[in-house]
């Protein structure tokens, strides 16, 4: 995948921002946007189920203003984007990756937790620290790492960028923001995982900057998700051309396994390799990704492997129950990367999970639940009916 090659080139050299959207941080148990305005309702009627148009800002106005004081309202922010002790690979592998720095429309601290943990004293910048923020702004190519929150965050819930008013205050009566991101945009080169894009008064601020440069090849990236691949050249071309953004695309599909996959090679921890038939596989991305083991937790992930002729090999995976307990949810099969679509769902009837493929060579394979965190990980040249040709590969 050229770009996404181009992508941790650009990452690896040290001079690019993440930008982080709630994408991010669901993985972390913080609500999505949708989810949020369900327990702000909840919160604020003791009903999540409210009428909403398709305009959020307007919507959680809507719903701010059932707050009565608005003090609860504030004290319900700072209650939902709380601290937590959840962990994940996703915000984990971002923050070992060497962004400079990371910008973020989150509310919650979990960025900073995450970078703590590997021995670092996280700086949190809050859009409203006029101080702070000149000082990023100016200095942003020789500061240390800094974390600048520019919707607000938990600690500071009356500073909070959510509602309509919120958003008017921001962007409407004042030019001071689109002018100190403008600087950023023009001036930087960003990542964005995890944002959707759809905010229309944050990403007018690209389009400005875009126009503003020129046309040319695309500053900044996003890995965002595709789910009709027929879309691909034309939404393309739309992000490059209006936003100056290239995107690393992914299949939505299997719970986000694909964007959790190029996270991983962004890190490093997948090797890219010839493609089947190319020669012998140089590399074993998943092994020892999925917890090593083909049984865990009462499930248990075999094979069968047939020979079709002189080069290829029949590949038949099996999920199964050994305690009797059956198998809920879909299950997900993470492919060697070099098979297109690599994550893929297998039938799960009568509870065994099932999927079915032809390759050149042994590699291993993990396995994910929708429903449960298991994980599981089998080694193909130790399936049954696995040939020592079928191993060498």
């Amino acid at each position: 995948m050229p770009r996404l090659d181009d992508l941790r080139d650009l990452i690896h050299g040290g001079n690019a921002i993440a930008f982080i959207g709630a994408g991010v941080s669901r993985y972390v148990d913080y609500p999505s946007w949708t989810d949020l305005l369900k327990q702000l309702a909840q919160a604020a009627t003791g009903t999540g189920d409210l009428p909403l148009t398709n305009d959020a800002p307007w919507n959680a106005e809507m719903i701010r203003t059932l707050f009565e004081p608005q003090t609860k309202y504030y004290d319900s922010l700072r209650t939902i984007f709380a601290p937590k002790t959840t962990s994940h690979e996703v915000v984990d592998r971002l923050v070992s990756l060497p962004f400079r720095h990371f910008i973020t429309t989150n509310y919650d601290d979990s960025l900073e937790r995450a970078d703590a943990q590997r021995g670092s004293a996280p700086i949190t910048i809050e859009w409203n620290d006029e101080t702070r923020v000149r000082d990023f702004i100016t200095n942003i190519a020789t500061l240390d790492r800094r974390f600048f929150h520019v919707h607000g965050w938990h600690e500071a819930p009356e500073a909070i960028v959510l509602s309509e008013r919120d958003y008017a205050a921001r962007y409407v009566d004042s030019g001071a923001a689109q002018r100190k991101l403008f600087a950023i945009f023009a001036t930087q080169r960003i990542v964005f995982f995890g944002f959707s894009l759809s905010d229309v008064d944050f990403v007018e601020i690209l389009r400005i900057a875009s126009h503003t440069l020129g046309r040319g090849k695309p500053r900044h990236f996003a890995v965002l998700p595709l789910s009709d691949p027929k879309n691909e050249k034309s939404t393309r071309q739309w992000l490059n051309q209006k936003y100056d953004i290239e995107p690393v695309f992914f299949d939505p599909k299997n719970n986000y396994a694909e964007f959790i996959d190029i996270i991983r090679q962004l890190s490093g921890e997948i090797i890219e390799s010839k493609a089947f038939p190319g020669g012998p596989d140089e590399g074993d991305p998943h092994r020892g990704q999925f917890g090593g083991s083909p049984t865990a937790n009462g499930r248990t992930l075999t094979a069968i492997v047939t020979p079709l002729d002189n080069t290829w090999f029949s590949i038949q995976l099996v999920v199964a129950s050994t305690d009797g307990k059956p198998i809920d949810g879909k299950v997900f099969f993470h492919l060697h990367p070099t098979f297109v679509p690599s994550v893929v769902e297998g039938h799960n009837a009568a509870g065994i999970a099932e999927y079915k493929l032809i390759a050149w060579g042994t590699f291993t394979v993990g396995v994910t639940f929708e429903k449960e965190p298991t994980q599981l990980e089998l080694d193909l040249a130790m399936a049954d009916g696995a040939t020592e040709e079928f191993r060498s590969r």
